[in-house]
């Protein structure tokens, strides 16, 4: 969890867990060099690397971190989108770039990629040409093929998509996928998360605002229909962020309005149970967002999955999780299994590994096969993800 305007014992991160064990993790004061401010943050997609995004003294400004039990390590400066506003909200791209919501989106504002290679920054939703509602781009998600959701404070607090057309380059023109109702809470809208297709449950969009109780958290069907509102949740707490868990099939919220500022488990109807309070005692700054380690297990994550058209160079990189202390990796299936990467899980599940400056012609959709698969040495049996095809152009 990331949090702004911190107290003791909080830094601006928070490791929660489900059993009400909460964390403040230690040194990114220090490593920053600036106020431990955060508006928002998500775990990489392949890697261990935690993406932060700024506000206040550090407005408009991306690093990334690792943590080492509970502390930092591993800082770095990323960059700075230049338009002066809060990092909003984060995602990632269907290629693995980090997505950043920020300011006005009819002005200096909108959608910001940050490329996982080089860190270069570029607006790629905003500005002269936006023709949509106007107001604050204040949160941006990302589903399990790299459509990216994002949603503009003010009435009617509209929820878009942009998809990452044929070659990955997120040129289209968004299209709606509803606004958020009733009107009380639209024009303060938070955060939006995507939340997949399971048995007879349709795929949604979920979000939240700063609304009174029962109008603050809420879900909108796709590819688009009417906004949905569950609870009550949250009520006058402002409920500042929701995050899909995959692998309970719940979500995380957290508020960050009036106190008890509270990380609460809510259902697809609403109910919340609370996890605990930011320490101490709930008292502590405003609780921005919130992302979960859900790596599917056994399941290969390969970036980018387009290739770059104009035959530019790329780093490959490759990765899966398996449970702590189970023997992983990723096999190249196309020519027999080969290895690209095999270690044991440690405590954050993750394995991964990068090939860099890769050259790959686009054209070839599908060409080679991947695997992922966990070993479990306890019992000697092995776990064979899905096999999994790139690049998709």
């Amino acid at each position: 969890m990331s949090n702004f305007t911190n107290a003791a014992p909080m830094e601006g991160l928070l490791l929660c867990n489900r059993n009400g064990t909460l964390t403040p993790v230690t040194g990114l004061l220090a490593a920053r060099g600036v106020a431990a401010d955060l508006n928002s943050i998500q775990l990489d997609p392949v890697d261990d690397r935690v993406w932060i995004g700024g506000i206040t003294a550090s407005a408009g400004r991306v690093d990334t971190l690792e943590i080492t039990g509970f502390a930092v390590t591993n800082f770095t400066v990323i960059g700075n989108t230049g338009n002066g506003a809060s990092i909003s909200g984060l995602a990632h791209d269907a290629n693995g770039n980090a997505v950043a919501s920020s300011g006005s989106i009819s002005g200096t504002g909108g959608l910001f990629r940050v490329d996982r290679k080089t860190n270069a920054i570029t607006r790629i939703v905003g500005g002269g040409t936006w023709t949509g509602q106007a107001g604050t781009c204040n949160c941006v998600c990302s589903d399990d093929v790299g459509n990216l959701y994002f949603a503009v404070t003010g009435a009617p607090g509209t929820i878009y998509s942009l998809a990452p057309g044929a070659n990955g380059d997120y040129t289209g023109a968004p299209a709606v996928v509803g606004t958020v109702s009733p009107s009380s809470s639209s024009t303060t809208i938070s955060s939006v998360e995507y939340a997949p297709a399971v048995g007879t449950r349709p795929a949604r969009i979920w979000w939240t605002t700063f609304g009174t109780a029962g109008t603050a958290v809420g879900y909108i069907p796709l590819p688009a229909g009417a906004a949905v509102t569950v609870g009550p949740i949250g009520g006058n707490s402002a409920p500042n962020w929701i995050d899909y868990d995959l692998a309970m099939d719940d979500f995380w919220v957290v508020t960050g309005g009036i106190n008890p500022d509270t990380i609460m488990n809510v259902d697809h109807l609403g109910a919340p149970v609370t996890v605990g309070f930011v320490p101490p005692g709930g008292a502590n700054g405003s609780p921005s967002a919130i992302d979960v380690n859900d790596c599917n297990p056994a399941v290969a994550k390969i970036l980018p999955q387009y290739v770059p058209v104009n035959g530019s160079p790329f780093d490959l990189e490759f990765g899966t999780c398996c449970p702590p202390g189970h023997i992983g990796g990723v096999l190249l299936s196309t020519f027999g299994n080969y290895p690209l990467v095999v270690g044991l899980a440690g405590a954050d599940g993750r394995l991964f590994g990068k090939l860099n400056n890769v050259t790959w012609p686009s054209g070839l959709p599908g060409l080679l096969t991947y695997q992922a698969v966990c070993f479990d040495p306890r019992n000697n049996t092995f776990n064979f993800g899905p096999l999994m095809t790139w690049p998709r152009n």
